[in-house]
């Protein structure tokens, strides 16, 4: 038997301090939504249009994607996991390090961010939706991080002072109309997290991410929501995978799952995703967007109205700064808008390449066999 150290610690007594240990989780999955998208419904195939969901970490910053070719995001979904501790709230960012201040000069103005959501407390698992377009809101890109709002609504947090008994809404901050990234005042506007009810729970039964049908079955009940007289569209999805959980094609080959609005004889219609970020993606970046949104007081009923700026530390420039720089942000506006421009053409050109490099096999192969309905792995 090999000598020990009298000092060296054996598995028996690192155990409990294992078991204390924070273990990384897994929590909740993030999907923007922007004006300008493709018709999900129109797709050739949907789950060749999906992508993996992405599992998100609490108390950690994602930066949004940047196509803005695709318009502003026009909501913010979370889907809060089973089995997985919960965010209770999100604040979003104009900037893309959430108010950290490291980015491009022109993102430093504040540090605070443009709105923070609240899920409601008793029910936060699930879908959760804000529609930013339907509160007036434009948010071209920048960036996300989940808060606790137990916290957050402390003195000197983000939320102190509105009211906190676990109803869901947002706190948006509200520009100077004269200047518009500084913001004045908070508005608190509750009940409009909206939730998703989930007709099935494919969730816990389909394979998890990488595979694509998470995807599609979050990505299509978001679009039946925001889209109107989405009722009136045939869901393909729930019956194709009810399908799949039960076996009934066995080892034979599946059929594809095409958009319930596809139309072959319809060339807006018969069209892919990669055609449309190859051909489509032009970005138009405005430096407007990265402003504080101004709401209008009839947006919906309850909007409450709070002078006072919790968090001031957090700013970095005040009114009179901010005049004095208004010249130096136009500079790192425009400076953004060609970077944006740049963005555009190099994914074009890397797009250009994707069949030399053998990442675009399965596209050009049902492609060729749509007609024989294999259906595409689920790798991206």
């Amino acid at each position: 038997m090999p000598k020990r150290h009298p000092t060296t610690p054996t598995w028996h007594h690192l155990l409990p301090l294992l078991l204390t240990l924070p273990t990384p989780t897994k929590s909740y999955y993030v999907m923007t939504s922007r004006v300008n998208r493709p018709v999900w419904f129109k797709s050739w195939n949907l789950i060749m249009d999906a992508r993996s969901l992405t599992h998100h970490l609490p108390n950690t910053c994602y930066a949004t994607n940047r196509k803005f070719g695709d318009g502003d995001i026009e909501a913010f979904t979370v889907r809060n996991n089973e089995a997985e501790p919960p965010v209770f709230g999100i604040a979003l960012y104009q900037s893309p390090d959430c108010g950290a201040g490291l980015g491009k000069p022109g993102y430093h103005f504040n540090k605070l961010p443009f709105m923070v959501i609240k899920f409601d407390a008793f029910d936060p698992y699930g879908i959760n939706l804000v529609n930013l377009k339907e509160l007036g809101v434009r948010w071209l890109a920048g960036s996300w991080i989940s808060i606790d709002p137990m916290k957050e609504h402390e003195e000197g947090g983000l939320l102190a002072g509105i009211p906190n008994d676990g109803e869901d809404g947002v706190v948006i901050w509200e520009a100077d109309p004269e200047y518009r990234r500084t913001p004045i005042r908070r508005v608190w506007i509750p009940n409009v997290v909206h939730k998703i009810a989930e007709g099935r729970p494919f969730f816990e039964l389909l394979p998890p991410s990488p595979d694509r049908k998470p995807y599609v079955y979050l990505r299509d009940l978001i679009e039946r929501f925001l889209i109107p007289n989405s009722d009136e569209i045939p869901d393909v999805v729930t019956p194709y995978f009810d399908k799949i959980l039960s076996n009934f094609w066995g080892k034979a080959r599946k059929p594809l799952l095409k958009g319930p609005l596809r139309n072959p004889d319809d060339p807006k219609s018969d069209f892919t995703y990669e055609g449309h970020y190859k051909e489509k993606y032009v970005p138009t970046y405005d430096p407007a967007a990265i402003e504080f949104p101004i709401i209008d007081p009839e947006v919906k009923p309850g909007v409450v109205y709070y002078d006072d700026l919790p968090g001031q530390d957090r700013m970095v420039l005040g009114q009179s700064e901010a005049i004095y720089n208004l010249q130096r942000m136009k500079h790192d506006s425009d400076m953004l808008y060609k970077e944006a421009i740049a963005e555009g053409a190099a994914e074009r050109a890397s797009d250009s390449l994707v069949e030399d490099n053998g990442l675009n096999d399965d596209f050009q192969k049902f492609l060729s066999e749509e007609s024989q309905g294999e259906e595409p792995r689920d790798s991206k």
